[in-house]
């Protein structure tokens, strides 16, 4: 249903992403589209709309956590559309394998049908350390947003997500690989 969806409104979603940023190029404006809801969540449908828009202020808010409902990895999500980052939301899931049904919760399904449940950031499944030395390695001088959806109280998981984004943020090198790989050389 959803690749149909897609593919049936795509000229449609181009025209709309156009027409919005050509508006906000007149205000100095960048827009965004996000890797959000089943008809652009993978990384590959974000690109092709990006190449058929075609504007210069026309970018991504990249949601590191949502390829996951596409059932993307997200690292490689990421690193397809990182280049083209406006801003970049922090996220974080509990993951279980459509055969490991885990009761009861707030957990939602896939495209493929796996388990999602959301957590405060760094307490989830994400690589989020990954995911910072990304950034911090494509020089990313965007907005970072941390969002929330777990089941704890939003403040105190908003609180803690925020300030495990910071902490992480400032712990993580952008070369912090090489380390390792230099050790292993040794």
């Amino acid at each position: 249903m959803t690749i149909h969806y897609f593919d049936d409104h795509f000229d449609e979603m181009v025209e709309g992403s156009q027409a919005i940023a050509d508006y906000a190029k007149g205000l100095g404006m960048t827009t965004t589209i996000e890797n959000h809801g089943f008809n652009v969540q993978s990384s590959d449908r974000v690109q092709r709309i990006l190449r058929a828009v075609d504007r210069d202020n026309f970018k991504t808010t990249l949601d590191i956590g949502n390829f996951l409902c596409a059932d993307e990895d997200p690292l490689v999500g990421i690193r397809k559309n990182l280049n083209q980052a406006a801003t970049v939301h922090f996220k974080d899931f509990y993951v279980r394998p459509y055969y490991e049904n885990p009761g009861s919760g707030k957990w939602f399904r896939t495209s493929n049908d796996n388990y999602l449940r959301g957590a405060i950031v760094g307490h989830g499944e994400l690589p989020i350390r990954e995911v910072i030395r990304l950034l911090k390695a494509d020089g990313f001088d965007g907005n970072i947003v941390v969002e929330f959806e777990g089941m704890e109280d939003c403040l105190i998981g908003s609180k803690i997500g925020m300030e495990n984004t910071r902490r992480l943020w400032e712990e993580v090198k952008a070369d912090s690989w090489k380390v390792g790989l230099e050790e292993v050389k040794n």
